[in-house]
């Protein structure tokens, strides 16, 4: 009776699940397919994001140049642009440093920028024709293959970098600011010439400025000269003025005598007509009186004629003098005592406004552009100073003396009012004139009384009967000299007020004078300092002349490229920066590249099947006598001729052969070191026989298994495809225990050519792991000579 086909596969699976070592050998099958797709995809899942971990030597060689003034580091800025992308792992070293790394594989390849990288790169903003800049990359391909396509691509990138860093958008910018700049330099030249005509039209003003303070103080000199003149004139008027006033006192003085002597007279005349007994007695008297009276009137006649002769000249030659001199003293003392108050507020504003123009200038020469001689920046600057050092000095005077000020204003007033009155006296002359004239009548009249008393004195007959008359004429003499006497008295008054007008007309005047001396002196200073000013700004003038004759000069030197020259310069520089690559040790193709892990691969693989047929240890020679190591030896070496025949027969295919030129077979694999190649790769063979052999005496079926899963680990670790530091960690940390890794890195040595000492290195780490490997594979057939049940009748076969 034949079983149905479910009930076989689930007999034949449950006989996998009666022991633990069965159950476990289940789970490995249901895992294995996990594991061999998970580390391959875990080794290489994104190793383009692991390139930062790529040692890479740095070498800066660049020196600085100079571009349209500027200090330019390109290779510098390059240098720190890549360390910050950290596209690589930098490693900044010398140029010794960097090909001893790149040689030993310390380095999978260098970057070098060189000396004249910078000199390069600003080379478009010269004359001369513009030179790419180069960066030199070293790859060594003995350390890895496909490492020279991962330079090619990033350092493809670097260039790009670079060249968009240091080429196009700089230097096209460069190139049209060439067009614009000679533009600009027109329009600075137009206004240096403009700021040559200002200065030229300022120094005109400055010019002019002087030629009116010249004219001012001028004008102030002949106004001190006139108020002196004026001043000595009223000194004049006042003394002429006291003079006739004391003789009109004095006169006043003897009227009253001669007004007292005629009402005696009047009265002895009277007593006359009353008497004739004593006619004789009386007429001797009368005319010893009135010889007296005569005397006295004769006196104040010959004092009146002197001072008239002293003032009516004066008052006639100079009358419009003396009422135009008045009116203007008035005029001047009104004009006087406004200034005289807003002088402080006039002259605060006056420094407050040289300050401010003395600061503009400053800051004029301060500013921007203005690069003129420091010689005329300085006597600029000087010139303002002195004319602010002038305003300030008149303001602190002006405000150290307000008290004289406010004197100087009131008694202006006053001087005003006083010269008013004395211009609107019509005829100072005719009074004087009038007043000499009644003195004179009074002096006539003198004479005749004194006359008529000596004709008395001879007889009395005609005193008496000229008695009446004489006391109508005494009569009339008396009133005379009443009114003579008041108009005497008047004429002293009006004399004493001219006199008095006359002193403060000469006080005002000499202050007027005084001001007008201190303002001509500031007026001095100002006509210097307007001097200086002038002769700054014509320097001025000429030094922006001459910025816009250069400005010119520069402006016709600047290249003016066209848009066809900016477009030419531009698009030769939008790749500036190139790569001079040195590839050492390449392979020539890409299975070349892939020999030195596929080969390996192919022998490990071989180790395993050759096992799969071979046992490991002879069973009967574990029942005998012989020693242990005798028996490894003699499990192993049977597998390693075998894997070494495996190892020549996969080079002379990859060598490729020919039958007699007819046809060739193989690939074509060139290799820089064959000899070595074949024993290196002997050793590898019997290492990897030797380790295959190890696990499957030890472990039996189990160690088949091992050796698979050991095989997974080798190619995800071995740097096959990918630099090991693409890898994650832990394919990192195992990469130097397991033995594929080391043959890979030899065998590239080899068929790439290059530096040897990694082959020695790996031969000695190979004959580690074979010397190890059959060392344990002794000690596991010393342990196989005690037989069990479970040896001989194994749960799992393989």
């Amino acid at each position: 009776m034949s079983l149905p086909s479910l009930t076989l596969g689930r007999l034949e699976l449950r006989r996998f699940f009666r022991g633990r070592l069965t159950r476990v050998a289940v789970a490995g099958l249901v895992l294995l397919p996990l594991l061999y797709a998970g580390l391959y995809l875990w080794s290489f899942w994104d190793p383009a994001s692991r390139f930062s971990h790529l040692p890479v030597a740095m070498v800066v060689e660049d020196q600085p140049a100079k571009a349209d003034g500027k200090e330019i580091h390109a290779g510098a800025d390059l240098a720190k642009e890549l360390q910050d992308r950290k596209l690589f792992g930098w490693d900044v070293v010398s140029s010794e440093q960097a090909a001893d790394g790149v040689r030993s594989g310390k380095y999978y390849m260098s970057l070098t920028i060189p000396r004249d990288f910078s000199a390069r790169v600003a080379s478009p903003s010269g004359d001369g024709t513009p030179s790419p800049a180069y960066l030199n990359v070293h790859i060594n391909g003995a350390n890895s293959y496909i490492i020279s396509s991962i330079a090619q691509l990033a350092f493809n990138e670097v260039s790009a970098a670079a060249a968009h860093k240091a080429g196009e958008g700089y230097f096209d910018n460069i190139f049209m600011a060439f067009g614009t700049l000679g533009d600009k330099l027109r329009e600075a030249a137009g206004g240096a010439g403009r700021l040559a005509d200002g200065a030229q039209s300022a120094q005109d003003g400055a010019a002019q400025l002087g030629q009116g303070a010249e004219e001012a103080q001028s004008g102030a000199g002949k106004l001190a000269g006139g108020a002196d003149r004026a001043q000595s004139g009223a000194g004049r008027l006042a003394d002429g003025a006291g003079k006739a006033r004391d003789g009109a006192a004095t006169l006043h003085d003897g009227l009253g005598d001669a007004r007292q002597g005629a009402g005696r007279l009047q009265s002895g005349s009277r007593k006359l007509s009353g008497g004739l007994d004593t006619l004789d007695g009386g007429a001797a008297k009368l005319a010893e009186g009135s010889a007296k009276v005569a005397g006295g009137v004769e006196k104040i006649t010959g004092l009146v004629d002197k001072t008239s002769a002293e003032v009516v000249p004066i008052l006639r030659r100079y009358p419009t003098l003396i009422r135009t001199s008045a009116l203007a003293v008035a005029e001047g003392a009104d004009v006087l005592a406004e200034e005289s108050v807003k002088l402080p507020q006039e002259t605060r504003e006056a420094v407050a406004r040289a300050v401010k123009a003395r600061d503009d200038l400053k800051a004029y020469l301060a500013g921007p552009g203005k690069d003129l001689p420091p010689k005329l920046k300085r006597e600029l600057t000087q010139s303002a100073d002195s004319v602010v050092r002038v305003a300030g000095s008149v303001y602190a005077y002006v405000k150290a003396h307000p008290k004289e000020l406010a004197h100087l204003s009131v008694d202006a007033r006053k001087l005003a009012a006083m010269s008013r009155q004395l211009a609107a006296i019509p005829d100072l002359a005719g009074i004087v004139v009038a007043a000499k004239r009644q003195v004179d009548k009074l002096n006539s009249g003198a004479q005749q009384v004194a006359d008529g008393a000596g004709r008395l004195a001879d007889g009395t007959g005609q005193a008496l009967s000229g008695a009446d008359q004489l006391t109508g004429g005494l009569g009339s003499l008396h009133s005379g000299l009443d009114k003579l006497s008041g108009g005497a008295g008047r004429l002293g008054n009006g004399l004493d007020r001219l006199a008095g007008g006359a002193n403060d007309l000469q006080s005002g005047l000499g202050r007027l004078s005084g001001g007008a001396g201190s303002l001509e002196s500031g007026l001095g200073g100002l006509v210097s300092g307007s001097g200086q000013l002038q002769t700054g700004i014509g320097e001025l003038a000429g030094g922006a002349g001459r910025l816009a004759d250069g400005l010119d000069q520069g402006a016709e030197q600047v290249p003016g490229y066209s848009a066809s020259e900016r477009r030419d310069r531009a698009t030769m520089m939008s790749d500036p920066v190139r790569l001079d690559l040195r590839k050492q040790n390449t392979a020539p193709n890409y299975g070349t590249g892939f020999a030195p892990f596929f080969v390996p691969l192919s022998l490990w693989v071989g180790a395993m099947i050759t096992y799969m047929l071979l046992r490991p240890l002879n069973p009967r020679a574990l029942a005998g006598t012989a020693p242990a190591w005798r028996i490894a030896l003699a499990g192993w070496l049977p597998a390693a001729l075998i894997g070494v025949l495996q190892m020549l027969i996969v080079l002379a295919v990859l060598r490729g052969f020919s039958f007699f030129d007819l046809f060739r077979i193989g690939l074509r694999l060139e290799a820089a070191h064959w000899f070595g190649l074949v024993a290196f790769l002997a050793l590898a063979t019997a290492t990897f026989v030797a380790i295959v052999q190890f696990l499957n005496a030890k472990f039996g079926p189990i160690g088949k298994v091992l050796a698979l899963v050991l095989l997974m680990l080798q190619l995800t670790s071995s740097a096959g495809t990918y630099p090991i530091q693409t890898s994650p960690e832990f394919f990192q940390k195992i990469q130097p225990f397991l033995p594929m890794p080391w043959v890979v890195q030899g065998m590239r040595h080899l068929v790439s050519g290059g530096d040897l000492t990694a082959v020695w290195k790996a031969t000695l780490v190979l004959l580690t792991f074979l010397i190890g490997a059959l060392a344990l594979t002794t000690l596991s057939a010393r342990g196989n000579r005690m037989w069990t049940m479970k040896r001989l009748h194994p749960s799992l076969r393989l």
